[in-house]
Order: structure tokens, then C-alpha cells, then sequence
């Protein structure tokens, strides 16, 4: 096991399911260094749900755990650069063995990862290198995922590119909720990453060279639906992105066979998924719920109503 052990969170599901994991094996945390969620630099980045948000930073404490909190990007920049000068000690009085990320926001300079006395490593929850970038979960959900992946990596100074160790996938074949994908992702990323820790010499670094892509955060548009998805995949997708609060366009098709002259709507929330119904039409309504049939399955929402409504 490693002498020393850095960890670098935020206050999000899974850095707390990463933290929990780890002490629960009886692996040993030195520090944290965590990012708080600033209203500004968190507006594109989902956290736990407010009065949630200190869950990590009171664990810490409760455990006597050394924390450091990152309080904005302009605190972070300041303490990389008090570092370069050497006259840092938000990070660490003596650099660990061992330093890992997971949902960390901010970009690691070469010169931090080089202090890591072994390893420095990233927890990434897709099959890189495959959706690179800070959202991977929403885009495997978006783009219809059975599976949502996990990867431990090396760190580098480029986004997710460092070479492989391990990873592992979590079938979605559960409540696709935010909450309950990001604790398994955190809990089977402290799988690969206990064995690494354990057992080194068995894992041989593997470079990422092909079936590269990088999805950036997603933006209105990328919270369209489309009718000829099926109704799991619309199902999956919403309950595993209700946590940004972005309401879900559909545009309806001109077959003749909706409800009413609508030619979009907008949903707030999937409520069920029923892959064997069939309605003879659309859209069935019943007040502001909607049943909405797919290319195959019938989805089960509440439709959204802005304040102007």
C-alpha cells in the first residue's frame, strides 16, 4: 500500500462515493484537496443538490482528515503559482506517493503531477479514450449507452489523454438516476484503483492512441430529444441528467398523428418507461403528465412550464 495518498475532489457524487470507498477499504487518506462549488465556475458543472454541497468537506473533518479547499479557478491559479514559486503549502507539506483525481475541475500542471512520488492518477467515468472531456456520463446517455465506463489513468497535463491501467464498466440496468450512477461509477473507479495501489506491478500502462473523441459541456441544443430514440434511451437520458435543472425539447413530427397543433413541447422530468406499450397516437395528455410514444416504448413525463406559463 501506498506510504502517502493526495486526494483531489469536489463536492459531486462521486468524489463523495470515491472518498467513502476507499476508507470503507481501509486505504489510508493523507489530504484532500477540494474544489467548492463557486457559483460562477459550477454554473456548467453539476454538484450535489443545494444544502448538500459541504458533504465532502464534512466528512473530511469528522474524520480528521487534512483538507485543503479551492474555493474559485482565480484561488487555484494563485496556489499554482505560489507553488512554482516554491512557497506553497495549500497542497501538501511533503509530496505524496500517490495523487489522484476524481471529478477534480481544474487542469494539473505538469510540475504538480511530477511531485507524486509514484503515481499520479485520474479516475475518469468513461471508456477512454472515448468521451474525453467533463461530462462523459451525460453524453454516453445521450448518445444511447447500455453501459457507462470507467477509467484509471495516468495523469497528464492534456485533458484524459494519459495511459491506461484499468477500467471497468456499470450497466445501466437500475435506476439511471444521477445520484446512483455516479455512486457506482465511484465505487467500481475504487475497485480498479485499490488494485493499483495493492498490486502495481500487475498492470501494465497501455497509451491511448485510437478511437479518440473529446465532447465538451453540452449546451441547449443538447438537451433534445427525438422520437425515433426508444423510449429507454429517453428514459435513461433524462433521469440521468434531471440534476441540471435544463428543461428537454421534443419536436413533434408532422405525421398527422399528435393530439393537438403543438409542434414541440418541453419536459421537466422522465417520471416511467413502459418499451412494450403502444399509443395509437403522439402524445396522450393528462394534465400536465404526457405519455409519449417513441420509435418503440411509450415515455411517461411531466411536461415543463416556464415562468412566463
Amino acid at each position: 500500500m501506498p506510504n502517502t495518498l493526495c486526494l483531489f475532489l469536489s463536492e459531486t457524487v462521486m468524489s463523495m462515493a470515491v472518498l467513502q470507498s476507499l476508507l470503507a477499504k481501509g486505504i489510508r487518506i493523507d489530504q484532500v484537496i477540494l474544489a467548492k462549488p463557486s457559483a460562477q465556475h459550477f454554473m456548467d458543472i453539476p454538484v450535489l443538490n443545494a444544502g448538500e454541497y459541504h458533504r465532502v468537506e464534512l466528512e473530511c473533518r469528522r474524520l480528521n482528515i487534512r483538507i485543503s479547499t479551492i474555493p474559485d479557478p482565480a484561488t487555484f491559479k494563485l496556489e499554482i503559482s505560489k507553488l512554482e514559486q516554491g512557497n506553497c503549502n495549500t497542497f501538501w507539506r511533503q509530496a505524496p506517493d500517490f495523487l489522484v483525481t476524481a471529478c477534480f475541475p481544474y487542469l494539473l500542471p505538469q510540475r504538480l503531477i511530477n511531485m507524486a512520488q509514484v503515481a499520479a492518477l485520474n479516475l475518469h467515468p468513461s471508456l477512454l479514450p472515448g468521451y474525453r472531456g467533463p461530462h462523459p456520463v451525460f453524453w454516453q446517455l445521450r448518445h444511447g449507452a447500455n453501459t457507462v465506463g470507467i477509467s484509471l489513468h495516468f495523469l497528464e497535463p492534456e485533458v484524459d489523454a494519459g495511459a491506461l491501467l484499468a477500467q471497468s464498466t456499470v450497466d445501466l440496468s437500475f435506476d439511471c438516476s444521477h445520484d446512483n450512477i455516479s455512486e457506482k461509477i465511484g465505487k467500481q473507479g475504487v475497485e480498479l484503483l485499490s488494485a493499483v495501489l495493492t498490486r502495481p506491478q500487475d498492470f501494465t500502462p497501455i497509451a491511448q492512441t485510437h478511437g479518440i473523441s473529446y465532447y465538451p459541456a453540452p449546451t441547449a441544443v443538447d438537451f433534445e430529444l427525438d422520437l425515433s430514440w426508444t423510449a429507454q434511451h429517453a428514459f435513461n437520458f433524462m433521469s440521468g441528467t434531471t440534476h441540471w435543472s435544463h428543461p428537454y425539447s421534443l419536436k413533434l413530427k408532422d405525421s398527422g398523428r399528435t393530439s393537438n397543433l403543438q409542434t414541440s413541447i418541453q419536459l421537466s422530468r422522465a417520471l416511467d418507461c413502459k418499451p412494450q406499450e403502444h399509443l395509437q397516437q403522439t402524445i396522450e395528455r393528462e394534465g400536465n403528465i404526457l405519455k409519449i410514444q417513441f420509435s418503440q416504448g411509450v415515455l411517461v413525463a411531466r411536461e415543463h412550464k416556464s415562468d412566463n406559463n
